[in-house]
């Protein structure tokens, strides 16, 4: 029952961001724009930009399965799996007073988990193109 939940939640907080832009009337458009900056941090950068960051100041979590993480990750990135059913329990646990790194594979998991994470209230970097990118360019 609990992991219905979650999905229910996960599924509630992707529909707001799909329906965003469905606003009739000017004015209702301009206060959902400025409710929806007031709560939602989130930002996308290509993964590279771990080069340029100071790994002490932010959380790197890589959202993958447990096995994909064992394959390889990178180098201090603490493993949450996007499809655990307690996923957003695990990240309550952690110290939000970083900015979240999120990765995944390729992009998609991490975009997902970042908008649900953003929703939550808490400040989010997705980083494009995932470990493929990563891997590729060391």
């Amino acid at each position: 029952m609990k992991k219905l939940n979650t999905y229910i939640a996960l599924i509630l907080v992707m529909s707001l961001f799909a329906c965003n832009g469905q606003q009739s009337s000017d004015a209702n458009q301009s206060t959902k724009t400025e409710e929806a900056t007031a709560t939602v941090t989130m930002s996308s950068h290509p993964i590279s930009v771990l080069d340029e960051v100071q790994m002490d100041e932010i959380m790197l979590i890589d959202v993958r399965t447990p096995e994909e993480y064992q394959a390889g990750h990178v180098e201090n990135a603490l493993n949450i799996n996007f499809f655990d059913e307690n996923f957003t329990d695990q990240i309550k646990d952690l110290n939000t007073d970083k900015t979240l790194y999120l990765y995944c594979r390729s992009g998609k998991r991490s975009m997902n988990a970042s908008k649900a994470l953003s929703a939550l209230g808490y400040k989010v970097v997705n980083l494009e193109g995932g470990y493929n990118a990563y891997s590729a360019s060391k």
